[in-house]
Order: C-alpha cells, then structure tokens, then sequence
C-alpha cells in the first residue's frame, strides 16, 4: 500500500470508531470467522466485529440511510461458498464474494455480492459491479446486540438461517443447499422383508463401560410414502411407529447390505459410510444382522428379530 493511500485510510478508521485513533478502531473490531456446514456444502463468513460503545444507535447515524456497507469493519465481510446454493430461493454460485448492504430508512435493504474479497470497507465499490442482489426487510428487535455478530439458526438438512445481528436490528436470509440424493426407495415387497423390530446388541469392545452391553430394540418399517425402509432407534413399543420421526432410512448397497441414512426433520441429512448393515435371510426373510465398520472389518453389533 502506498503512503498516499494510508492517510485517507487512517483517518476514516479514526472517523467511523469515532475515538481518537485507528489502532483503538482495529482493536474494538476484532476478525471472527463464522463456518456452518449443511449436508456437505461449508458456508463461510469471515466479518470484523465492531461494537457500539456508547452509541445511542447505529442504523441512520454511523451508519447513514442509503450507504452502501460492508457488514462489520475494517477489510470488507466475505462469504465463501464451496458449492452452490440459494440465498432466499435465489441461485448463488459456489466461490467467495465481499459482502455489502444499503440500508435504507423507510425500504427494504439490499444485500450485495461483490466478486472482489480484497475490497477495504471504504471508499464502497460501485453497485453495479455487484454480481448479486436481494431485497431484505429489516427487523426492528426488543434485544440491543452491541457487537455485530453473524450467526445460523434453524439448521435443517436442506439449509439454514444467516442472521445478522446489531444495534436493534435483524436481518435474515434463508440458505437453501443441494441435500444429498442416493438411491433410497426400494420395492414393497424388498421393503416388507427387512421390517421388523430388532433386538440389538452392541460387541463388547465398542463400549468404554466393563459391564457387558446392554441390549435395545431398533424398530425398521416399510414406508409407502416414501419407498423407503425406515427405522427408530430405542423403540418402546407403545406409540404407533407411524407417527414417530424415524431417525434413519436405510440405503441399498447391495442385495441385503445396506449403509444409514441419517435424517433430520424428515430429510435425508447425510449417508454414514461408517457401517454396513448386513442382514441374514431365512425363507425370503430378514431374521438378524450385524453391523461392520468399513475402515477395518469389525463387528460393531448384532441384531435378532423380535417379530
């Protein structure tokens, strides 16, 4: 950086912390770095964090109606996606951009992607080299958050929450990822043979505990719905298994040989390559398995048909 470019630097920072210096404004913005990943797409935003300090507000004041702004301080908020995903239904490309927003007194904001992550947050790149844009509406908060904080609610197999959090304000956008898709349906009567309720019995050197394992019931059922084999883990046997979230579907390897689905709120969050379930067939039947770590070959437990 040259010297020319220093001086108006410097007193900017000095300017918008309004104390004495820039290195007291550096030191009050500390960098965060923020990382959620969901089903396999890792978003990541990297913000300075600057804080009130006694300011009666933010948003109209330091912070004017109609500014082009970087969320945070300092060099300018960036968001990096590794795969594509969308920003309240809109496509966003995999790659990292600078972040910036105007805020408006009386509209809605607008949330901007820059390609350029080098950008300081001053002077602020021209609106039209933006490569994306999103009306936001700004919601007014009883809560005064006095450092600006980035955070992800409502975590989901298929997305999540951005929050922008400071002063009185929220935004939220909504992050909508690519769930993962293998192949899970099977036919009904593939289906009806591998459902059932299990007794299941962990080996004895996959618990820390020198008691023996103790067993629990793993229940697996046909759904219709879906073509899916679905299963609950620790199944009591009181509530109807339709009406409880199944925990797992099981996903087809092979001919009896299946990996775990995992499942969040219904949907598919991520196949475990961990262990294969390998089931024994009698008479057409699913009548036990066991489960087998892929790393290295082991028994990790047994199961036995109930009914």
């Amino acid at each position: 950086m040259s010297a020319r470019r220093v001086v108006p630097l410097v007193a900017v920072l000095a300017a918008s912390a309004g104390v004495g210096s820039a290195p007291a404004q550096i030191r009050a913005s500390e960098r965060s770095t923020l990382s959620q990943t969901i089903s396999g797409t890792v978003i990541t935003i990297d913000y300075a964090r600057p804080s009130m300090r006694g300011r009666d507000s933010i948003f109209g004041k330091q912070v004017t109606w109609g500014e082009v702004w970087t969320p945070g301080a300092n060099r300018a908020t960036s968001l990096a996606l590794t795969k594509p995903v969308k920003l309240n239904g809109r496509d966003v490309p995999a790659g990292a951009y600078s972040v910036w927003i105007a805020v408006r007194a009386d509209s809605d904001w607008i949330f901007y992607l820059h390609p350029d992550t080098t950008l300081f947050h001053m002077p602020h790149p021209a609106v039209s080299g933006m490569v994306f844009s999103l009306p936001v509406t700004p919601r007014h908060t009883g809560e005064v958050r006095e450092t600006l904080a980035f955070d992800f609610d409502s975590v989901r197999a298929s997305g999540a929450v951005l929050q922008l959090r400071w002063d009185h304000t929220l935004l939220a956008i909504d992050v909508g990822v690519e769930v993962p898709t293998p192949v899970t349906a099977v036919d009904a009567a593939t289906g009806q043979r591998y459902a059932g309720t299990w007794m299941v019995t962990d080996t004895p050197d996959t618990t820390a505990s020198p008691a023996p394992p103790k067993p629990y019931t793993m229940l697996t059922r046909y759904d219709e719905a879906t073509r899916q084999i679905v299963g609950i883990w620790g199944y009591d046997g009181k509530a109807d298994p339709k009406t409880v979230a199944p925990d797992f579907v099981l996903v087809p390897k092979a001919e009896g040989i299946f990996l775990f689905g995992i499942l969040m709120n219904g949907e598919l969050a991520e196949v475990d390559p961990t262990y294969l379930l390998e089931f024994a067939l009698e008479g057409g039947r699913a009548a036990g398995f066991q489960s087998r770590t892929t790393d290295d070959d082991k028994i990790w437990s047994r199961g036995v048909r109930k009914n």
